[in-house]
């Protein structure tokens, strides 16, 4: 993917390169979901029903897969809002990112400052998912 603006960005460059990442995720996530549909099956009519009750009490019947795929997604409202920042900054601005990697003084930190912005590029666009399509380099110990 090419961005339009200033085309020797090197930060440019890297959120082009992560939209196409994220882009062929989300495109594979679709392709696997046609391929394995979740089994609506004959208690979808039960669960309708149940969901008419529950929701007099603010409940809602949800199906194990449909629990499981929602977490495997995950969505930090305060991370997706800063990664969209983040890219907004970017596509505002890109030399002023640009001339903070040139700033940096070692390999080891223009790959981590590499996976940032790829990180919270794909992050802006499809949360937690974005970790795994640019996984740290390093364990996060809390």
């Amino acid at each position: 993917m090419t961005i339009t603006g200033e085309q020797s960005s090197h930060t440019l460059a890297l959120v082009g390169e992560a939209l196409d990442a994220t882009v062929e995720y989300c495109a594979l996530r679709h392709v696997e979901e046609l391929r394995h549909p979740l089994d609506m099956g004959r208690w979808h009519g039960l669960t309708r029903a149940l969901n008419r009750v529950a929701e007099r009490f603010g409940l809602h019947v949800a199906r194990v897969a449909h629990m499981r795929a929602g977490d495997a997604v995950g969505y930090d409202a305060f991370s997706k809002w800063t990664s969209a920042g983040t890219l907004r900054s970017v596509l505002d601005d890109p030399q002023a990112f640009d001339d903070v990697y040139e700033l940096l003084a070692d390999e080891s930190s223009r790959r981590t400052y590499d996976w940032y912005i790829s990180c919270r590029a794909a992050y802006a666009i499809v949360g937690e998912a974005g970790l795994g399509i640019f996984p740290p380099r390093v364990a996060i110990r809390l």
